[in-house]
């Protein structure tokens, strides 16, 4: 596939709605303004631009990358039907931004509706379509259609590993177009200079304790009233640990997300010498943290991909990540209590993490921006 530039410049339209699509490829990004034949615009949409979740798109502009467009949507979304027409209001912006900029490439990552919004406006523009992390699983997630819906609609794949890699292959796409390049936010852990152990007490006003927990509790679309369900008897356990800190961060605007917030808001509100919710702990303030963190608790897609390079366990809850690949310092719990007190259990006592110290992360690969930029 050839793209017609002008002044041999690519000019290629990073969009964006949330801080961990950002955080994964924020890397490559800064690479891409460094490149002489690539001209960058950058959209920033959905959570970056609300105070609820910690107005993030301050982040990207304190990495330096000038934001092209800002594109508000609706974000009541903790109802289904707002949270569609949160989707049809971002199509028609999208459309409108998409026809000015007029760029020969769009470059978009993972699942998320505001990304099936862009890919679709992108789709009917005749706009081409570059997408970081298809052929990945949640079955317990509208987000897994959403993102193999994405992946028809792109041109050129860059898939984390070589089983996505087949999978998008069974979707239909050219082989040739699909490259397993590794995960670009495997690869931000090693290139992101991490903060030290007093910074970050002073950044999240926060002491670390003898154990420290960071839990990160998204929406589950699918088994979202099951899942609602346990977080409070979670939470009633986690709360006897002595000598104990818990970080929590915010959950994505997925429908039931106001439900998840008033329980971790209430629950932090009982010790703040000991718990601490933050909106956005930014990509750096997040690795440094895991650091020196014991276990990361919770549904989150990090937990999977990221957090296993730093060789802590995950204990991943529920089913939303049903169907990943999951390195070997992950224990799934599903929706069992039982389960959970069993695995945490297991973490403290220690000999869990020294099983996993020489574990390789199936996610890394070398360069995984490089190869990206070569390839585009």
């Amino acid at each position: 596939m050839a793209l017609m530039t002008k002044n041999n410049k690519i000019k290629i339209c990073f969009i964006s709605g949330s801080r961990s699509d950002y955080g994964i490829a924020s890397f490559l990004l800064k690479k891409m303004k460094k490149t002489k034949n690539i001209n960058l615009s950058f959209i920033a949409t959905c959570m970056h631009l609300s105070a609820h979740y910690g107005n993030t798109f301050k982040e990207i502009e304190n990495d330096g990358l000038k934001i092209t467009k800002k594109i508000y949507l609706p974000l009541n979304t903790n109802k289904k039907k707002n949270f569609s027409k949160s989707a049809s209001v971002a199509l028609i912006k999208f459309s409108n931004v998409l026809s000015s900029l007029n760029p020969d490439l769009v470059l978009l990552v993972g699942d998320r509706y505001e990304s099936f919004a862009a890919a679709y406006a992108s789709l009917i523009l005749n706009i081409p379509i570059a997408h970081l992390h298809g052929g990945e699983l949640t079955l317990s997630s509208i987000d897994d259609t959403m993102r193999h819906s994405i992946t028809k609609m792109s041109a050129i794949h860059f898939v984390s590993h070589t089983i996505y890699k087949k999978r998008v292959v069974q979707l239909g796409e050219n082989p040739k177009n699909i490259y397993s390049v590794g995960s670009l936010g495997v690869e931000n852990i090693i290139k992101i200079p991490k903060f030290k152990k007093k910074e970050i007490e002073k950044k999240i006003n926060l002491k670390f304790n003898k154990n420290n927990f960071l839990v990160t509790l998204h929406p589950e679309t699918i088994n979202g009233r099951e899942f609602e369900k346990l977080i409070p008897v979670l939470m009633n356990y986690l709360k006897r640990f002595k000598d104990t800190n818990i970080v929590f961060t915010s959950p994505n605007s997925d429908p039931g997300n106001l439900i998840i917030k008033n329980i971790i808001n209430k629950f932090c509100k009982r010790d703040r010498k000991k718990f601490r919710y933050i909106k956005s702990m930014g990509q750096k303030l997040y690795f440094s943290y895991l650091k020196y963190c014991d276990v990361v608790i919770g549904n989150s897609s990090s937990g999977i991909i990221e957090v296993p390079s730093f060789r802590i366990p995950t204990i991943n809850i529920g089913s939303r990540q049903e169907g990943r690949i999951k390195p070997a310092s992950v224990i799934d719990t599903n929706y069992s209590f039982k389960l959970f007190k069993k695995a945490l259990a297991q973490i403290l006592l220690g000999k869990f993490k020294k099983k996993i110290e020489k574990m390789k992360n199936p996610y890394y690969k070398k360069n995984t921006s490089g190869k990206i930029l070569k390839i585009l």
